[in-house]
């Protein structure tokens, strides 16, 4: 039941300069989204624990 701990999006993360890197974007863009990522894997994460859990 990890999956809420994803929401926020730290920019020192090695994960978050990793995805930058890779994909060329420049420090705002990446921000926005993975931020938007790692929000929706968050909320899909907690619906389906508790669709599980029903």
């Amino acid at each position: 039941m990890g999956s809420g701990s994803l929401g926020p999006n730290y920019v020192n993360h090695a994960g978050f300069r990793l995805v930058k890197d890779s994909f060329g974007m420049d420090l705002t863009q990446a921000a926005k989204t993975q931020t938007v990522v790692q929000t929706l894997v968050s909320v899909l994460g907690l619906c389906l624990h508790h669709v599980a859990h029903l």
